[in-house]
Formats: structure tokens, C-alpha cells, sequence
């Protein structure tokens, strides 16, 4: 009885928004301590929890991952940023669905400048051929939209629980932005927002690099200088579309705050 209580339990937590892997590993822990030593139940829920194995440790992982905290270092070049200034900036690594690093990466760095938050996106790509980049006007959320094409999306919101709009970019390999206000409420965007965000993109062998450039008065920074934020690649060069984050990505959606990382800027 003590183990169908449980199982059930565990199939009513699908319908919660907390991981089920997280519930389902809670569950199966506290069944483990309520049987009784060497009874049939035991020996059923140690089954399960070895059949479990992987899934807590994927869980284990997702927990080292989540809410990743940066600083951001204030450099005093403005467009021109040289390579020492890039020596000082933290590298952020996007991670797939399984927490682990793709076999094509993704490499982020930032900066802080007087007046701008300044990301250097470097995404690796064997296929160059292969990459998908139909978008071609700002803004352009008819079809092909700029986040169905190979693309990097940003997302910011002034805190992890703030009710208040968050902002979105996204930018394809060409270098084509959209940049919209998003309401939490609605999850409705509002294209006609203006970050006068720069967007650069170049392709080299093997990978292709984006330098964005966004106004801080345009992200939603909060008092105490920090703001939340999650970085995404949309790979659909290959076989399957692959999905990349830096805060790991719970569920399907990308607008989700709680999960975010928090960036630190310098003042």
C-alpha cells in the first residue's frame, strides 16, 4: 500500500511546476524511509530508486546550474573594445535539455561600459552551410521569423519575481534583431520598442560570432545594479533543432524569470 501511495503521488507531480525529477526523487526518498527494513516494499522502492538513478542525477546537476550568478567588469573602451579588455570578462557556457555542454558550444562573454551592457557571442558550427538565416528585416516576426532561424535570443527582466515588462532580443547569424518589450502577464510582445541596440555578426570557419551592443537605460535594471537575465541558442543547423541555455532551461518556456541567472553589473 505504502508503495502504490507513493507511485500515485508521483504521478500526480507532473501537474506541479517544480521538476518532476526533483518530486519524484523526493517521494521515492521518503518511501525508502517509512518501509520497513528487508520487507517487500523496501526491496520494491530500492529497485525504483536504481531504475531512478539517472534522472537524480540529471536533478543532481540541474541543481549545480541553476540560478547562475555573474559580475560584470566595467571597461573604459566604448565601440572599440580590444582584446585585453576582453581578457578581463567572464565566460558563460550554454548547456542543452540534459545539462551538459552540445557537441557544438557556445561561448558568451560581457562587458560593462559607461553607458552599455556589450555581449560577445561565439557560436560553433561545423555546418556552416547548413545554417538557417531567412529573416532579413528588423522586427521581422512573419514568417520566416528571426527566432526560427539559427539565432541567438536574450531575455531580461529586473528581477527573478518582478511583475514589471521584461525585454527580448533576438538576432540571427546575419545579424538581423528584434528587439521587443514583453509583458509578463500576456506573454504579448510589443515589437515596436526601441533598445538602439548595435548588432554585429561575422562568420569564421567553423563558427559564427555576434558583438551586441544594448543601451543600459533600455534593460530593466534594478536598484541594486543587477538584473535577470537567460541567454538561449536556437541551433536548427543538423538534423534536430537543438535548444541552449545558460540558466538551465525547466520546462519549454523561455520567458520564465524565476529560473533566469542574475547578472551584477558594476555600479
Amino acid at each position: 500500500m505504502l508503495l502504490i501511495k507513493s507511485l500515485c503521488l508521483i504521478l500526480a507531480v507532473s501537474a506541479l511546476a517544480l521538476p518532476v525529477e526533483a518530486a519524484m526523487l523526493t517521494l521515492l526518498k521518503k518511501a525508502e524511509a517509512a518501509a520497513p527494513a528487508s520487507s517487500p516494499y523496501a526491496q520494491r522502492i530500492s529497485l525504483l530508486l536504481e531504475e531512478f538513478k539517472p534522472a537524480a542525477q540529471k536533478q543532481q546537476l540541474l541543481e549545480k546550474l541553476r540560478h547562475p550568478i555573474v559580475k560584470i567588469p566595467e571597461v573604459s573602451g566604448a565601440g572599440n573594445l580590444t582584446e585585453q579588455d576582453w581578457e578581463s570578462a567572464p565566460l558563460i557556457t550554454l548547456v542543452d535539455r540534459s545539462y551538459s555542454t552540445p557537441q557544438q558550444p557556445t561561448h558568451v562573454r560581457l562587458l560593462q561600459t559607461r553607458d552599455d551592457l556589450v555581449l560577445e557571442v561565439t557560436c560553433f558550427e561545423p555546418l556552416g552551410s547548413a545554417v538557417v538565416a531567412g529573416a532579413t528585416k528588423q522586427d521581422q516576426m512573419d514568417a520566416p521569423a528571426v527566432w526560427t532561424d539559427d539565432s541567438i535570443e536574450l531575455f531580461f527582466s529586473e528581477s527573478k519575481t518582478t511583475k514589471s515588462p521584461g525585454v527580448q532580443f533576438v538576432i540571427n547569424s546575419k545579424g538581423v534583431l528584434l528587439d521587443a518589450k514583453l509583458d509578463q502577464e500576456t506573454a504579448m510582445l510589443n515589437p515596436k520598442w526601441n533598445s538602439d541596440a548595435r548588432v554585429s555578426a561575422r562568420t569564421e570557419p567553423g563558427k559564427w560570432i555576434l558583438k551586441i551592443s544594448i543601451p543600459l537605460k533600455s534593460l530593466p535594471v534594478s536598484e541594486a545594479s543587477s538584473l535577470a537575465m537567460n541567454i538561449y541558442r536556437n541551433r536548427f543547423a543538423g538534423e534536430a533543432m537543438v535548444q541552449t541555455s545558460w540558466a538551465p532551461l525547466v520546462g519549454g518556456k523561455y520567458f520564465q524569470p524565476e529560473e533566469f541567472g542574475t547578472l551584477k553589473l558594476s555600479r
